[in-house]
C-alpha cells in the first residue's frame, strides 16, 4: 500500500479540477479577508454628531433641532429620512432639510511644532492661514502650540482668523527636538479645551489638532481620559490631522479614540507602507483635510416638527421628542431633545446664566435674574425658579448655604428653569418657559495640617474635606497643589489620594525635601491648595478647591543614626559589640558620612533645580534693551543677539550660538537662560567645563551675567554688552 500522501498525489493527478478547485477556493477566501479589513477599520470610526437642541420657530409654527452629521469616512451624511420613535405623529409632520448656512463655530487650533525637516511646520502654517480664509465670517479662531511644553492660548479667540495666525507667526514655528522623546500632545489639547471656550458662548465648539507626534511627556500627569473627559464636559469636538512622517509616528489608535468619543473625525496620512512622505505631499495632503474638515462643519441639518401635533406638559411645557435619522440603510439616533411649545406670544429667559455656565465661588451666591417679552408689570406676573427638575427655589437666589440647594444639587451639569405665571392663578400652566443645562457651582474645601502646628518639617500629612452635604464626582481624586513666592501651583506629589467619606488625607514623607526640589532651598511665602475635578494649576476650574493655606516650614529634621545591632551569646543572652576605638571616633565617622550624604544630596537638588529652570521658563518678558554676546577666536568676530529666553550654545550645528571646530566643547555645551528677570549661564551636561569672570565653573551650576562678563569656552572667548557699536577688540581689552 503506497503511503497516505503519495496517494494524495495521484489522487490529485487524476482530478486536476478538485485541484483547481481547492487552489481558487483559497484564493476567494485569502480575498474575502483582504476586503474584511478596511471594513473591519472602518467600523471602528464613529459617526460625528453635533446638535443644537431644540428650538420654536414661531413663523413656521414648528420646533427644530439643528445637527451636524458627518458619517464614518468623515465626509458630510447624505440623510434619507427622519422619524420621531418615541411619538406616532401623522405623516408629513417631520421634515427635513439641509442648513443654507451653518452656524457659527469657535475652532482652537492646536498645532505640533517640534522640530522636525520631515513636517514643514512654517508652511504647513501659510497652508492653514489660505484655507483660514475661505471659512465663514463669524467663526471664531485661537491657536496653541507645543512641542517640549504647551503655550498659553495665543490671543482670545476672534472673527479675525487671518490675523490671528500673522500676530503669531513667530510662535508657529519650529521647535523643540523629537528624538528627545518630549511631546506635550495632550497637554495642548487640554490647553484649548480648558481656556479656549467661553461657557456663556453658545458657539459650537471644536479643536483642531495637527501633529506628527503622540503623548510622550512623562513628566506630564495629563491623560488621554482627561482629554476626553473635558472635551465632554464642554461639548467640544476633538477633529486630528496626523501625519506619521520620516522621524515620528503619532499614537493614532489613542487619536481615533479621542475622536470618537468627542464626535470628531481623525484624517491620517502616512500608515501604509511605501507611502511618499516629502514634504510637498505632506503639504498636497494636509490641504485636502483641512477641505475636509470645512465641508464635515458645512454638514447641517435642520429637522423640523408640526408643532400643532404635539401635546407638551402643562406644567414645564415641554415633548420629548426622540429623534433619529437614516442613511445608507443605517439608522442613527441622534438623543433625546426636550422642546419647548409656547402657548402664548410671552417668552422668558436667563439674562445672567446661560448653558455650561461655570459659577465660581466668587461669583456666590447667584442671583438669578430674568428677561420677559412683552413685559408684564410685577404685578401681574409671578416667576418660579427650579433646580435639577422640580426642586423649587423660593425667590431668586442660589445660595450654597441653603440646604434646600445643598440637597439637589449634582456634582456637575446642574439645571436651573425658570417658569412665568399669571399673578394669583397658583393652578394655571406657565405662560412661558425657559431653561439653561450645564451649570456647574464651584464649591469649598476646607484644608488644614494634621496636628495644626504652627510650622512643619519632616513628614506632614494634609488634611482636605468637603464643606457641607454635598454630592461628589465620580473622579473623587483630591489634587494638592503648592506654591512659593506667589508663582505657578506644582503638584505637592504626583500621587493623589481618593475622597473617602468626604475627606481625603495627603502624607509627604518629608515637606522640606520637597519644597526645596521643587522651588529651591531659598522658597518662601509658601501655599498649598486642594480641589477636586478641575484640570488648572491652580484649581480655579474645579468643582471643589480650597482657599489657599499659608505654610510656615520648621527646621529640616536630621536622618537617624543608624546603631550595631545586638548578637546573641550561644546561651541566649543578647550582648552588644563594644567599640573597641576612642568614643571620638564613632561621632566624628558619622559626623564625617553625614556631611558627605550631604554635600552629595545638596549637589543633587542644585542639579534637580538647575535641569528645571532650563526646562521650564518663567513668564517674565525680554527686557528692552537686549543683551549681546560676542565670540571671538583667532581675531574672528562674531555677535549675538539673545532674542529667546533660552540659547543653546555648543559646537552642534542646532545651537543658537554655535562653537565649532573645537572638540573640547560638547555638541550641547550649555545654555544662556532668562529667569526670574536675571540672565544666567549653566552647562547642560555634568562633565562640562567653562571660565566665566575668571572663576571655573563644573556641572550643572548658575552664574548670572552682566554687561561685560567674559565667559572662556574651549578656545572660544565669550564677551557679554549692552552697546550695540562696541569693538569687540576694546571690549577684550577692557577685560584684560
Amino acid at each position: 500500500m503506497l503511503p497516505k500522501q503519495v496517494i494524495l498525489c495521484e489522487n490529485e493527478r487524476a482530478h486536476p479540477a478538485a485541484s483547481l478547485r481547492r487552489v481558487m477556493s483559497l484564493f476567494l477566501l485569502i480575498l474575502l479577508v483582504v476586503l474584511a479589513f478596511p471594513a473591519a477599520a472602518q467600523d471602528d470610526v464613529q459617526p460625528g454628531i453635533y446638535t443644537y437642541g431644540c428650538t420654536f420657530d414661531e413663523a413656521s409654527n414648528t420646533v427644530q433641532v439643528r445637527a451636524d452629521l458627518t458619517d464614518r469616512d468623515g465626509k458630510p451624511m447624505f440623510v434619507d429620512s427622519v422619524s420621531v420613535t418615541n411619538l406616532e405623529l401623522p405623516e408629513g409632520s417631520v421634515t427635513f432639510q439641509r442648513a443654507e448656512s451653518r452656524e457659527p463655530v469657535r475652532t482652537i487650533v492646536v498645532i505640533d511644532t517640534t522640530r522636525s525637516w520631515s513636517m514643514p511646520v512654517e508652511s504647513m502654517r501659510d497652508t492653514l492661514q489660505d484655507k483660514m480664509s475661505a471659512f465663514p465670517v463669524l467663526d471664531e479662531l485661537a491657536l496653541v502650540t507645543f512641542n517640549d511644553r504647551s503655550s498659553p492660548l495665543l490671543g482670545p479667540p476672534t472673527i479675525e482668523k487671518i490675523a490671528v495666525i500673522d500676530q503669531y507667526r513667530d510662535r508657529i514655528t519650529v521647535g523643540g527636538d523629537p528624538q528627545a522623546g518630549i511631546a506635550a500632545l495632550y497637554d495642548g489639547i487640554l490647553t484649548a479645551l480648558r481656556d479656549g471656550f467661553d461657557p456663556s458662548s453658545t458657539l459650537r465648539r471644536v479643536v483642531l489638532v495637527l501633529t506628527d507626534s503622540a503623548q510622550r511627556d512623562k513628566n506630564s500627569d495629563v491623560t488621554l481620559r482627561d482629554v476626553v473627559e473635558r472635551a465632554q464636559s464642554v461639548q467640544a469636538q476633538v477633529y486630528v490631522i496626523a501625519f506619521d512622517t520620516i522621524e515620528d509616528t503619532p499614537d493614532f489608535d489613542s487619536l481615533l479614540q479621542i475622536t470618537n468619543a468627542t464626535g470628531g473625525y481623525l484624517w491620517s496620512y502616512g500608515r501604509n507602507p511605501g507611502e511618499d512622505k516629502s514634504a510637498a505631499t505632506l503639504l498636497d495632503r494636509l490641504s485636502g483635510f483641512l477641505d475636509n474638515f470645512r465641508d464635515a462643519l458645512n454638514s447641517e441639518y435642520v429637522i423640523s416638527v408640526n408643532a400643532d401635533v404635539l401635546e407638551p406638559d402643562p406644567d414645564t411645557l415641554k415633548v420629548p421628542l426622540d429623534i433619529s435619522v437614516t442613511t445608507t440603510g443605517r439608522e442613527i439616533s441622534l438623543g433625546a431633545f426636550d422642546c419647548v411649545v409656547p402657548r402664548t406670544n410671552y417668552t422668558i429667559a436667563f439674562a445672567n446664566v446661560s448653558d455650561n455656565q461655570f459659577v465660581p465661588l466668587d461669583q456666590q451666591p447667584l442671583v438669578v435674574s430674568t428677561t420677559i417679552d412683552p413685559p408684564l408689570a410685577e404685578d401681574q406676573r409671578e416667576i418660579r425658579l427650579f433646580l435639577n427638575g422640580n426642586t423649587r427655589i423660593f425667590g431668586n437666589t442660589l445660595s450654597l448655604d441653603d440646604p434646600t440647594v445643598q440637597g439637589a444639587l449634582l456634582p456637575s451639569n446642574n439645571s436651573l428653569r425658570v417658569a412665568l405665571l399669571e399673578a394669583g392663578d397658583t393652578e394655571a400652566s406657565p405662560l412661558a418657559v425657559a431653561e439653561v443645562t450645564g451649570i456647574n457651582f464651584q464649591r469649598q474645601l476646607s484644608l488644614s495640617i494634621e496636628g495644626a502646628p504652627e510650622a512643619v518639617s519632616g513628614p506632614t500629612t494634609f488634611v482636605a474635606a468637603v464643606n457641607g452635604d454635598f454630592a461628589v464626582p465620580d473622579n473623587r481624586v483630591v489634587r494638592f497643589g503648592i506654591r512659593a513666592d506667589g508663582g505657578e501651583y506644582q503638584r505637592l506629589l504626583p500621587t493623589s489620594p481618593d475622597l473617602i467619606d468626604g475627606e481625603a488625607q495627603l502624607t509627604i514623607p518629608d515637606i522640606n525635601a520637597r519644597v526645596t526640589e521643587l522651588f529651591g532651598a531659598d522658597a518662601a511665602n509658601l501655599e498649598v491648595i486642594a480641589y477636586i475635578d478641575g484640570s488648572a494649576p491652580d484649581g480655579s476650574d474645579a468643582l471643589f478647591v480650597s482657599a489657599p493655606l499659608p505654610l510656615a516650614l520648621g527646621e529640616a529634621q536630621a536622618a537617624p543614626v543608624a546603631t550595631a545591632a545586638a548578637t546573641a551569646e550561644p546561651g541566649g543572652t543578647a550582648v552588644t559589640p563594644v567599640a573597641a576605638t576612642s568614643p571620638l571616633v564613632i561621632p566624628l565617622a558619622a559626623a564625617g558620612v553625614l556631611l558627605i550624604l550631604d554635600l552629595i544630596l545638596m549637589g543633587q537638588i542644585r542639579t534637580a533645580r538647575v535641569k528645571r529652570l532650563v526646562k521650564y521658563p518663567d513668564d517674565r518678558e525680554l527686557p528692552q534693551n537686549m543683551l549681546r554676546v560676542t565670540i571671538s577666536r583667532e581675531g574672528r568676530h562674531q555677535t549675538y543677539t539673545l532674542t529667546k529666553q533660552t540659547m543653546s550654545v555648543g559646537r552642534g550645528s542646532s545651537n543658537d550660538i554655535n562653537l565649532s571646530d573645537d572638540t573640547n566643547i560638547s555638541r550641547e555645551h550649555g545654555v544662556i537662560i532668562w529667569r526670574r528677570g536675571r540672565w544666567y549661564y549653566t552647562h547642560r551636561k555634568g562633565q562640562a567645563r567653562s571660565l566665566i569672570g575668571g572663576k571655573f565653573m563644573r556641572g550643572f551650576r548658575m552664574r548670572e551675567l552682566h554687561d561685560n562678563t567674559q565667559m572662556q569656552i574651549g578656545d572660544y572667548t565669550l564677551i557679554c554688552h549692552y552697546d550695540t557699536d562696541a569693538d569687540p577688540d576694546s571690549l577684550l581689552k577692557t577685560q584684560f
